[in-house]
């Protein structure tokens, strides 16, 4: 039977298009190899309606549902094998000494791969190119943090106990790769001119954002752009949450804005193709 087609499965086909060509958030990678196995040209081999359901299927966080784009992109390659996903590594005492996010095989070279995969943002002041003074959603995380966290993640593979845990999966000489894609996002009123982390990558993804009481600022009433919320930082992949929702006039969207909370927007355009994203930013609550 055809499988019908759904605007949630071509948004989804739109976020592993993103996935597939998005650079990396740090370039030069700092202290691991960057994982270069995403092909733009394997997304129309993806099964968008597939991967909507099993998206729906996973809490609507945006690392949870990166996991299922990546391993789309990868299942929908004939170049890759996903010999396993998720694989827990134990200590002698039962407590968890890691995890590998995925363990590929690379075909045509007969070649194993142990691949970390992390979609993140980080909001910095515009001025600082610390890795520790750029925060995600919580102030301890940070991106010197997550930065640290790879690093370990990374030798995992090289101890003896992950080396073991990839023995029983028939795997050895394992090279360990970094999948970091994401944003930064700077004040509003520095767009364009902002600092952004040591060793950004040149076409990063940059967004903005502002407090509470400068929205009239960001989105001020006439003109013919447009407000949507994302709806969460899931929202962020690709636009997901585009289908079915109504993008919103500044003052009505201005209105929407729930007290307390951080908001995730888009600022769109009309065109006769349809909306112009022109921007992505967080109201911070």
């Amino acid at each position: 039977m055809e499988r019908t087609h759904t605007a949630e499965g071509a948004a989804w086909k739109r976020a592993a298009a993103w996935v597939a060509s998005a650079p990396p958030l740090l370039d030069p990678a700092p202290g691991w190899t960057a994982f270069r196995g995403l092909r733009p040209e394997v997304v129309e081999a993806v099964d968008g309606e597939a991967l909507a359901e099993r998206c729906a299927q996973v809490p609507a966080r945006l690392g949870r549902r990166f996991e299922q784009v990546v391993q789309a992109l990868l299942h929908a390659d004939p170049d890759w094998e996903v010999v396993a996903a998720g694989v827990q590594v134990f200590a002698p005492d039962g407590s968890t000494a890691g995890e590998f996010d995925l363990v590929l095989r690379h075909l045509p070279t007969d070649r194993w791969v142990h691949v970390e995969c992390a979609c993140k943002l980080y909001l910095g002041d515009g001025r600082s190119r610390a890795h520790s003074r750029w925060h995600g959603t919580t102030l301890s995380d940070t991106l010197e943090a997550k930065v640290q966290t790879l690093r370990r993640q990374t030798a995992l593979s090289a101890s003896p106990l992950g080396a073991a845990a990839l023995a029983a999966l028939g795997v050895d000489r394992v090279t360990a790769e970094v999948l970091l894609l994401g944003w930064f996002f700077v004040p509003f009123r520095m767009l364009g001119g902002a600092a952004l982390p040591k060793g950004a990558h040149r076409s990063v993804p940059t967004g903005w954002w502002c407090h509470w009481d400068e929205v009239a600022d960001v989105a001020p009433d006439g003109g013919e752009t447009r407000w949507l919320d994302l709806g969460g930082t899931a929202g962020l992949l690709g636009g997901v949450n585009f289908p079915g929702a109504t993008p919103l006039e500044a003052g009505a969207w201005r209105t929407s804005l729930v007290p307390g909370r951080p908001h995730w927007v888009a600022q769109l355009y009309p065109s006769d193709d349809g909306w112009i994203e022109l921007s992505r930013g967080v109201v911070i609550a």
